[in-house]
């Protein structure tokens, strides 16, 4: 599921678009909620599933009278009928400002007397788009891709407007996007939607508008706001309660509470004790990664030892930064410069990849010369050497800015990492299997704010485009919505650079020598790394010659 990084460029891109309006209209904007319960899912008699589920003990439906000009949709109708939540689609609801909040990763919305809190499942996207484009959006729904045709009339679909539809991408036909819920204003939208149907939503209904002050870290509704979908304090908004939980999970630890002998990447991956918000399992793999931890080691044996703790706290404050720094936003949380609001969004997608996944799913990382050096010093990277046991390493330290080394994956821990020493006995090890790298994953969604399924859908097939985009004649600049360099229609010549490589046989290590187009990102206890190793572009190479 969007893990903290993808939960930050959501925020950043909606607090934005309200930050800018609020400056030209003199006020924050307003919106209105609108379910489309006719995209919700049904579940099953023996796996019920329910999409949203409301509190409205303090509401009552005399605060928002029925507009007689309003029509609902016979979908939506019928699929709240007699639910306590069909308040929310038989009328218009008024409007109000709108405000936005997360913790960890949910993400809550409010706008008039309702607020709403989701859970984004495994990937659900939140899309910003002009008024006219979520008016085309809604226009035409369909029924669902349920092969059962009775279920896929109630779980119904939207078609998606050609306009929304990239020339030269995927060349599937009739695509379609289930939205379940959006933020609507004069002009603009914030539409939810998820492909995979596992959205959940919880509605807190006021009799009053929600105002900021609601929304602030300490405010008497903030419990309540996250009550549904609990994931424990946020490990940048709430610091001091977040290291208040990790205290006390230490201590469960210690005690041999359950989850004790558990491998520690699958306690911070699932996060059922409520410790660590924003996490899943590429944070997980790539903290333990950057903490230097083997991630089938148990959490007692993490917790066992003050030194070995200190340095697991110590790095996951550092970690935990990365995902709200400048620096993750100046490179990642960018909107595409098409006037498609489903476009891929290419520059936001090529640096995550390349900065902020290390060993997740990723053949080889880059490790940074004072990362190495510690993984030498421990013996971490001695075949012969057992974890945890007294080492003393004698050999040469790494002097160059960064070493390239191979990742494995330990199948029975579905997890990544570059240790290769001895685990001792008991600790939740297996085999190490070959995989694929995320970066030749092709149409499949991997993870990362851009990939998510309707834009990638939307990514250039070269070999498509080929057939579909090529024109004689200079190409034209395509229209643009956005900053940066405007888009010009594919050549030839550019998409044959697009195009994959074909992979290659890795060796087990390799070392590269000292690159001079690489940033070294020192890490000391007194300047926490707020940003991953990165390359230069080559603009800011001629800014550092001119230096």
């Amino acid at each position: 599921m969007p893990e903290d990084g993808e939960i930050t460029v959501i925020v950043h891109q909606v607090f934005n678009k309200i930050t800018q309006l609020s400056k030209k209209i003199g006020m924050t904007p307003m919106g209105y909620l609108q379910v489309f319960s006719r995209c919700f899912t049904l579940g099953t008699p023996t796996k019920p599933y329910s999409s949203i589920t409301v509190n409205n003990s303090r509401y009552t439906a005399a605060l928002e009278p029925t507009d007689p000009s309003f029509i609902p949709n016979e979908s939506d109708l019928m699929r709240a009928s007699k639910k306590p939540w069909a308040y929310l689609v038989n009328k218009r609801l008024l409007s109000g400002h709108i405000y936005i909040a997360r913790r960890g990763k949910c993400l809550a919305i409010a706008a008039g007397y309702h607020l709403t809190t989701f859970h984004l499942g495994l990937e659900a996207k939140v899309t910003l788009m002009s008024r006219e484009d979520y008016d085309r959006l809604i226009m035409n729904d369909c029924p669902g891709s349920n092969q059962n045709k009775s279920k896929a009339a109630k779980m119904r679909s939207f078609r998606m407007h050609p306009d929304f539809i990239e020339p030269g991408s995927s060349s599937k036909a009739n695509r379609t996007i289930n939205i379940f819920a959006a933020i609507v204003s004069e002009s603009f939208a914030v539409v939810f939607s998820d492909f995979a149907r596992l959205m959940r939503m919880h509605v807190t209904s006021l009799d009053r508008h929600w105002t900021q002050a609601d929304l602030e870290v300490g405010s008497p509704e903030w419990p309540l706001i996250w009550d549904a979908f609990p994931d424990g304090p946020d490990w940048v908004l709430e610091r001091d309660s977040a290291l208040a939980s990790l205290e006390r999970w230490r201590s469960d630890m210690l005690m041999g509470e359950t989850g004790h002998s558990k491998a520690i990447v699958d306690v911070i991956a699932e996060n059922g004790n409520r410790t660590f918000a924003g996490f899943g399992r590429h944070l997980a793999n790539d903290f333990l990664h950057y903490a230097a931890f083997f991630p089938g080691a148990p959490c007692s044996w993490i917790c066992s030892n003050d030194e070995r703790f200190n340095r697991f706290r110590s790095s996951i404050l550092n970690y935990t930064q990365i995902w709200r720094s400048p620096d993750f936003l100046r490179r990642c949380g960018m909107l595409t410069n098409s006037i498609n609001p489903f476009a891929f969004n290419t520059s936001s997608d090529r640096n995550y990849t390349t900065g902020f996944i290390w060993v997740f799913r990723k053949s080889i990382v880059e490790m940074p010369q004072d990362l190495y050096n510690l993984y030498l010093q421990e013996g971490l990277f001695d075949p012969l050497h057992t974890i945890g046991q007294p080492y003393q390493y004698s050999g040469p330290i790494c002097k160059q800015q960064f070493k390239r080394i191979d990742v494995n994956y330990h199948s029975h821990l579905d997890a990544f990492t570059v240790i290769t020493a001895k685990v001792p006995e008991g600790w939740k090890d297996g085999p190490i299997q070959p995989f694929t790298d995320l970066r030749e994953a092709g149409y499949s969604t991997t993870i990362g704010p851009a990939q998510f399924y309707e834009a990638k859908q939307n990514m250039i097939d070269p070999d498509h485009a080929m057939k579909v985009c090529i024109r004689p004649g200079r190409p034209r600049k395509l229209p643009s919505d956005g900053p940066g360099k405007k888009r010009k229609t594919p050549t030839i010549h550019s998409l044959s650079s697009s195009k994959p490589p074909v992979p290659k046989k890795r060796k087990v290590t390799i070392e590269d020598k000292g690159k001079e187009n690489i940033i070294s990102v020192p890490m000391s206890d007194h300047t926490p790394p707020l940003s991953p190793p990165q390359r230069l572009t080559r603009s800011q190479k001629h800014r550092t010659q001119m230096i």
